[in-house]
């Protein structure tokens, strides 16, 4: 059975390609998730003030 070198050769660079893929992917989320937070918090708050200023 022959191993194909160039197959063993492209492995680690992959693998790093994967690794940066994940990160961003990762960043990408958390960046959402805050913004989520950030806009539903906003939410809030003009709610808040509208019921306040109806009473």
């Amino acid at each position: 059975m022959k191993v194909d070198d160039d197959d063993f050769w492209k492995r680690p660079s992959q693998l790093e390609e994967l690794e940066a893929t994940r990160r961003e992917t990762e960043q990408l989320h958390s960046r959402a998730w805050r913004r989520n937070v950030a806009a539903l918090l906003l939410m809030v708050i003009l709610l808040g003030v509208v019921w306040l200023l109806r009473r």
